[in-house]
């Protein structure tokens, strides 16, 4: 049987995954992302904020403050109200803790959207979403509507419980022998910074089914699928001596729940990298997905995640760095996010899979997206609820190639995209 939080529990270890992300914080790249759920009607601003505070002690991870210790970063309670507010026009920009009650997270609404917008410190997307549908629920519970949970939303009558406060990396740590981290430089894709640091944005909403059934016509899954078509994209309109240069690596966010069975709303994913090495301007689609699939099956194990873990973990528990106090630690992990962090990567895809909701719940949403922030590389973030699938990609340069000849090979393929964006290249 679980066992309960306790709630006078007076502070939080930073789980494993979320030890880096105080120390590399920069205007350009915030580690916010971001999550939204769009509903059927208006938003109330009053009835949204009543609704943030009513979920405090249901999710104690969240609602929070960060200290600095002798050793490491730690989280303890915030008393403080967080503050509901109107969106702003650029999204996932760095928290300022002193206009927002010193919370990592802020609760965003636009017309008829909800938007959580959450520091990668306190949780990563799957975390972030249960945290937005347990919101979202309760809005709607005060909007007088008879809702159930269906065992598919956390509710405030529910106690929290220590799996879902756990650091997984930690339960599922073993002596084995890690992984050794990729740290060869990646083909970069160029362009015109943004005047003003920000995230342009595109997204595609296309039919979920259609783009299942093409990524089933060609033996892969949806997600092999995307990352396929973003390295040829990529190839698409780059230079050929430069891609010769270095490989295409397509960076993805594995949620290890999926692999080792975890409750936890902390962070618990790991980044797998693709490699397509530049042959010929003339490949074929088919081509490309043929090497991503391989690199899928020969990458991509339960054994190599384990491996990663490891490694990752294994780090944190030597004695030289447990006893390191935490301002040698801060220069350390800069300089090892430099050769691990974006080094390796072209683009960054994230694809949250389905967002399931109860049945009471679904006649109030409309849709659902995800959205990474744009950081030093272009990211793509991937949300799929009800019938749509919403490809959101951020980048912080003016120029819209990669997402051209990504649209324009799903149309060639005879999919219906819709398109949105914030317009920043029109600037």
């Amino acid at each position: 049987m679980d066992k309960f939080v306790d709630e006078s529990r007076k502070w939080y270890r930073l789980d494993n995954a979320a030890k880096i992300y105080p120390v590399v914080i920069t205007i350009k790249e915030s580690h916010v992302f971001r999550v939204s759920m769009t509903l059927k009607e208006e938003v109330n601003p009053e009835i949204l904020q009543k609704a943030v505070e009513m979920c405090q002690n249901r999710f104690p991870t969240f609602y929070v403050k960060m200290k600095p210790g002798l050793f490491w970063y730690y989280f303890e309670p915030n008393e403080k109200k967080p503050i509901v507010k109107p969106e702003p026009a650029r999204i996932c920009q760095p928290i300022v803790l002193h206009e927002n009650n010193n919370y990592f997270f802020t609760i965003y609404y636009y017309q008829k959207r909800i938007s959580l917008e959450v520091f990668h410190g306190l949780c990563d997307g799957t975390g972030a979403m249960e945290f937005l549908k347990a919101i979202c629920f309760q809005y709607l519970v005060l909007q007088g509507h008879q809702l159930s949970p269906e065992g598919l939303v956390r509710t405030i009558g529910e106690v929290p419980t220590f799996s879902e406060t756990e650091d997984s990396y930690l339960r599922y740590y073993t002596k084995e022998k890690g992984k050794p981290l990729p740290t060869d430089k990646s083909f970069k894709i160029k362009g015109t910074r943004l005047a003003v640091y920000g995230s342009s944005v595109i997204k595609g909403k296309i039919d979920s089914r259609a783009i299942y059934q093409l990524a089933k016509s060609k033996n892969a899954t949806v997600t092999e699928f995307l990352v396929a078509l973003l390295t040829y994209s990529v190839i698409q309109f780059n230079d050929p001596t430069e891609m010769a240069k270095r490989p295409i690596s397509i960076c993805i966010p594995v949620n290890m729940r999926r692999h080792f069975p975890s409750e936890t709303i902390r962070n618990f994913a790991l980044f797998f990298h693709t490699i397509y090495r530049f042959k010929s301007k003339d490949v074929t689609f088919d081509e490309v997905l043929q090497d991503i699939k391989q690199s899928f099956k020969e990458r991509l194990t339960k054994d190599d995640l384990q491996k990663k873990l490891n490694l990752n973990v294994g780090i944190e528990k030597k004695f030289i760095v447990r006893i390191m106090p935490l301002f040698l630690k801060k220069i350390m992990m800069k300089f090892g996010y430099h050769f691990f962090g974006s080094r390796p990567t072209t683009v960054t895809i994230s694809n949250l899979g389905v967002v399931r909701l109860p049945e009471s719940m679904k006649p109030y949403v409309e849709e659902v997206e995800f959205n990474l922030g744009s950081g030093g590389i272009p990211s793509v973030a991937v949300a799929t609820y009800e019938d749509y699938t919403i490809l959101s990609f951020s980048r912080g340069y003016y120029e819209t190639d990669l997402e051209y000849h990504f649209f324009k090979f799903l149309t060639e393929q005879g999919l219906e995209v819709e398109i949105q964006s914030n317009l920043w290249e029109q600037n």
